[in-house]
């Protein structure tokens, strides 16, 4: 029960960040251009991937 609960803290929170960073980055935004959205929004992804990759690679190594 415990585990469920901390999941649904950690989606509000993740739903909550997206929503004012969509919030700032488009509406507020009066220079808003679809394209460099979509392309700062595709490297922001594969940073996190490979950040992602590069931790969990280092945490395996670390528990062997």
């Amino acid at each position: 029960m415990a585990k469920n609960k901390k999941m649904r803290i950690l989606y509000i929170i993740m739903v909550a960040i997206f929503s004012v960073t969509f919030y700032f980055g488009i509406i507020v935004n009066p220079n808003f251009n679809i394209y460099d959205f979509c392309m700062n929004l595709s490297s922001e992804v594969l940073g996190l991937v490979i950040a992602i990759v590069l931790v969990d690679t280092y945490v395996r190594e670390k528990r062997k």
